[in-house]
């Protein structure tokens, strides 16, 4: 009896030690998975102030940390192309873009925040007709950046959308593309976001609704801002700095802007002749040069061109007979709500939709 116990005492002794074996076996492997996270490194310092006390766990730890040195992942890129719909979610970030992804009509693309998308050079998000829907948020932004490459000359395009649906992006950081956003016949709404070191233009509308609220516009090569032909932009509490231009009307666009800043930029404002620039309460000021009338004379890079997207033609999305709707008190000194136009100075008469200008 007595050796059986023995017997039944050993074995149950072995089994307890094959047990214990598996499960840091088993805490090994969750560890290696998930040491990623900032939680698991956490939870890995705490196990080391505890064991370090205990001299008989002193040299097993040291092990453990030898072979999670040589296991640790590096943080992978998940790569994207083609077309797409649905969520790109922040614990698959970040997104490697190695060709166009594409927003087709029907379809939606909801990018979460804290998600991040690298884009190889002469890539781009499309929106043809979809709807983009980025809900960043001030502690967790989007990020839109070029993937790292040996040529730096070699930018990623940005983001082009088209079509009747509403597209939305909130707390989103674009950097160094070709054109940051590209609105062509389509309608965006712009919040609490950053465009920088844009080579063409920072964000462009042509035929377009744009609404820009509490966004920055810094340090992009040539035009912050460009209200292209039969475009409505809405410019609020804003901030355009540091741009070669920073906001450019061209002929039939229309722009409003409100409690925004358009200051140390090689040039603030330019509006072409049949132009309509609304500002309430603004500042242009601290430029080389506030306004200027003639963009030729910046030598300034072809408009950009959303491939694939019929020609320019006035549409319901931007009517040019909508006019901007202004409200509240105007006050010298207090609220300033300045208008500018300009006049037909051909000798023939303009048609724009169902308006005639006469010549000058």
């Amino acid at each position: 009896m007595f050796n059986n116990r023995m017997k039944g005492t050993s074995k149950n002794s072995f089994s307890a030690k094959l047990a214990v074996a598996h499960r840091h076996s088993s805490l090994l492997k969750v560890a290696n998975n998930t040491i990623i996270s900032h939680f698991s490194r956490l939870l890995w310092l705490g196990l080391a102030q505890f064991c370090g006390r205990k001299p008989i766990f002193r040299s097993a730890l040291k092990i453990i940390f030898v072979l999670l040195a040589f296991s640790i992942p590096v943080l992978a890129e998940t790569p994207i192309s083609g077309e797409i719909h649905g969520f790109l979610k922040a614990d698959k970030s970040p997104y490697l873009v190695t060709g166009n992804i594409i927003v087709n009509e029907g379809m939606a693309l909801i990018i979460e925040p804290g998600t991040t998308l690298r884009f190889e050079p002469n890539t781009g998000l499309e929106v043809r007709g979809g709807q983009l829907v980025v809900v960043g948020s001030e502690q967790s932004p989007v990020y839109f950046q070029s993937a790292p490459k040996d040529s730096p000359q070699e930018m990623w395009k940005g983001i082009a959308i088209t079509g009747k649906v509403l597209s939305e992006m909130r707390h989103v950081k674009i950097s160094n593309a070709s054109t940051g956003i590209l609105v062509e016949n389509g309608l965006l709404d712009l919040w609490f976001s950053e465009i920088n070191n844009s080579q063409n233009r920072g964000l462009y509308a042509r035929n377009s609704q744009v609404s820009i609220q509490d966004c920055e516009f810094a340090d992009n090569a040539n035009v912050a801002v460009h209200s292209g032909a039969y475009s409505q932009v809405l410019l609020e509490r804003s901030h355009l700095t540091r741009n070669k231009v920073g906001l450019l009307i061209s002929d039939f666009g229309k722009t409003h802007i409100i409690t925004t800043q358009v200051e140390q930029n090689e040039v603030g404002v330019v509006s072409e002749k049949e132009s309509q620039f609304v500002q309430d309460n603004s500042q242009i000021a601290n430029n080389k040069s506030d306004f200027v009338k003639n963009p030729q004379i910046l030598a300034l890079p072809p408009e950009p061109l959303f491939e694939g997207v019929e020609n320019i033609k006035p549409s319901n999305l931007a009517d040019p007979k909508t006019d901007w709707k202004v409200t509240g008190s105007i006050m010298a000194g207090i609220y300033n709500h300045d208008v500018e136009t300009a006049s037909n100075e051909t000798h023939s008469r303009d048609i724009v939709g169902n308006d005639t200008i006469q010549p000058h």
